[in-house]
């Protein structure tokens, strides 16, 4: 075991990116509030948000097949979301102030304490993935695969003159490209799902 002392904007990039198994934060509940004197920057923020993420954020691409069951479209549509459930509200009521979306109280379990969720989906979950990305470690690959499938969609978009077209087939090898990152991505949940139960 060692200890690093030091700012977290200097330290980070010097860790490995396979060095972290565990992320434990303490919240600086005043960040978002007046100081004197100022706070470092916006970096200092996002560093502490990245931080949450993590430890405590779950990354993933969700597959909606409702419109195709239902027969209103051809194609599923892929959702890239970000989550955060932790009991800590203020570290919550953070995440939601810099980077808008909303969170909520779980329904509590009997001797459980009160979690808090906070969510984000599409191109506001694309968009601070691309914020948090230089701080990321633990959930770095995660991010990098949400933002290849936003990459995707963007281009696919540009390429048809009618935008996305959900009435139509989507072209077979941009359908399998967005099929193999949802995929790749529960990969990765159940690989740490399993070294959380061996550990």
């Amino acid at each position: 075991d060692k200890i690093h002392q030091g700012h977290v904007l200097d330290i980070l990039p010097q860790l490995p990116s396979d060095f972290i198994d565990c992320v434990i934060t303490s919240p600086p509940y005043s960040l978002n509030r007046i100081h004197s004197p100022p706070l470092r920057g916006m970096g200092e923020i996002e560093a502490y948000l990245a931080g949450l993420v993590d430890g405590e954020g779950y990354i993933s691409i969700k597959k909606d097949t409702t419109s195709v069951r239902s027969g209103r479209s051809k194609n599923p549509i892929f959702h890239e979301r970000i989550q955060i459930r932790m009991i800590d509200e203020e570290a919550i009521k953070l995440f939601a102030e810099r980077f808008g979306g909303h969170y909520y109280k779980e329904k509590r379990s009997y001797s459980y304490r009160q979690l808090y969720c906070y969510s984000l989906s599409d191109g506001k979950a694309a968009k601070t993935l691309e914020i948090l990305l230089p701080y990321l470690r633990v959930k770095k690959k995660s991010a990098e695969f949400v933002l290849q499938l936003r990459r995707r969609k963007q281009e696919y978009k540009l390429k048809s003159l009618k935008g996305h077209i959900g009435h139509l087939p989507m072209d077979k090898e941009e359908l399998q490209q967005r099929e193999n990152l949802y995929h790749y991505l529960k990969m990765i949940h159940v690989q740490n799902w399993k070294e959380e139960v061996v550990n």
